[in-house]
């Protein structure tokens, strides 16, 4: 039985604002020169925080981590595998993890996890079956020992993207059909994992891996996604928001928003965030030069209003406050992209405030922004200088921009760094998750947790086969 390696390192920061945290890095050691191990979506400016990481305390406390792994023992074989992981908050060791070990390694990925009220974990992705084809893959893993409780049998084509889940603990699932054609929104029972329903519409030709869901605050389900419809000629695409009844699964309303451009990433979505009230917040690339922020109304679809950010390159959206929408990521700059946060007016879409950010770049990049439990904005981070790449962790004031404390990790070596998630727990306690391409290209997952108001410890986590 092949096993992960767990390599765990402690160290210690100064423990005050803008400080320099001497953190201890480790890599991934793959055998043959491959990426071994990386929770990457494939797109990774696309907001995925419910893809990198999810609290689960079932058992001992602990983020679960889905993704994919390079776990053939054959250096022909260089497919990645299905993989979850859970990590212990406390010091960073491995509790469990699951693959398809027993299926011969399948190529395929876990696209997204969702957390339910007893701690188990509900993951979707993809896995090539013995045909050839891709089906879902839809299972259930008991949070404390990473068992499978249920999995959805072999033969749904198509690729998972998303899934959310209801007070009950019955799963949505958003995924492609045959040959990545059409869009389908499913509802399975959390206990036994059987279709209650599924909604296809047939008319979406191709789709991205953008198909996201969420549940509305009247418990219905909304999704949003990439679509091409071919007929009738030409072709249209574009972002679909749709909402379906949770009981039936029938369409109550479907929004369109439409670009005749042909060029790569035109249509694609961005970012889709439920706001307090329940409309959406969507941001999609309608045409590549011209990125746009819509409000979208949760009771009937209709555009509240929308606003052009063709300066901007996004990343996240962040809400601190019921009537503040925040759009996190770079504007481009004469020394490089510039880091940069907006301050949106729910209401209206007019801009509040913009917020740069000294000492991040340029070149740098705000990735991914949340709420803290006390009302600040987290923010996590990536700049270059001097030939170097460092991850930042902050916190800032939400009405101000002004730091309140900064930590700056440096990857010496990497060629490219991707931090996606930065979570506070109960404890005040702060998580960062975050990628690293090493220059000889492979892909290291680390876990930082941050302890305290001015994040004054840390551990690292790398992975080996």
């Amino acid at each position: 039985m092949r096993t992960v390696r767990l390599l765990w390192m402690l160290g210690l920061a100064t423990g005050i604002a803008h400080a320099q945290s001497v953190v201890w890095r480790t890599p991934i050691l793959a055998e043959f020169g491959n990426q071994a191990y990386a929770f990457l979506d494939e797109r990774p400016g696309f907001d995925m925080p419910s893809a990198t990481m999810a609290r689960c305390d079932k058992g001992e406390p602990g983020f679960v981590l889905p993704g994919a792994a390079m776990l053939s023992p054959s250096p022909w074989n260089t497919d990645i595998t299905p993989y979850i992981a859970k990590l212990a908050t406390r010091d960073g060791r491995l509790l469990w993890h699951w693959s398809l070990e027993s299926e011969g390694l399948p190529e395929g990925r876990i696209a997204r996890i969702a957390v339910d009220a007893s701690g188990d974990v509900l993951a979707t992705g993809t896995v090539r079956g013995e045909s050839g084809s891709v089906e879902l893959l839809l299972l259930k893993l008991d949070g404390s020992t990473g068992d499978v409780i249920w999995r959805v049998g072999s033969g749904v084509a198509g690729s998972g993207f998303d899934v959310a889940l209801d007070a009950g603990g019955d799963a949505y699932v958003t995924h492609t059909g045959a040959a990545h054609a059409g869009q389908v929104v499913a509802k399975y029972s959390g206990s036994s994992g059987s279709l209650l329903w599924s909604t296809a519409f047939a008319d979406a030709q191709s789709t991205w891996d953008d198909y996201k869901i969420v549940l509305g605050q009247d418990g219905n389900p909304v999704s949003a996604g990439f679509f091409v419809d071919f007929e009738p000629s030409p072709a249209v695409r574009g972002t679909r928001i749709a909402k379906f009844a949770s009981a039936t699964g029938a369409v109550s309303w479907e929004r369109r928003l439409v670009t005749t451009a042909h060029d790569f990433g035109d249509g694609h979505l961005q970012s889709f965030h439920l706001l307090q009230g329940g409309d959406l917040a969507v941001f999609t690339h309608l045409s590549v030069a011209q990125p746009q922020l819509y409000l979208i109304d949760g009771e009937d679809g209709a555009i509240r209003w929308h606003a052009w950010h063709d300066d901007m390159f996004f990343r996240s959206i962040a809400v601190t406050a019921p009537d503040r929408i925040l759009l996190a990521g770079s504007t481009p700059g004469a020394a490089g992209d510039i880091p940069l946060v907006r301050s949106i007016d729910v209401q209206s879409g007019s801009q509040l405030a913009e917020f740069q950010f000294p000492g991040i770049g340029p070149p740098g990049d705000i990735r991914w922004a949340w709420p803290a439990t006390g009302g600040e904005m987290l923010l996590a981070a990536t700049s270059e200088s001097a030939g170097t790449r460092t991850i930042h962790a902050l916190a800032t004031d939400p009405a101000s921009g002004d730091v309140l404390w900064r930590v700056d990790i440096a990857t010496p070596g990497s060629i490219e760094n991707a931090p996606q998630s930065l979570v506070q727990v109960a404890d005040g306690s702060l998580f960062l998750g975050s990628m690293t391409v090493a220059a000889a290209d492979d892909q290291t997952w680390t876990l930082y947790k941050l302890t305290g108001p001015f994040a004054d410890d840390l551990f690292a986590n790398g992975y080996d086969r």
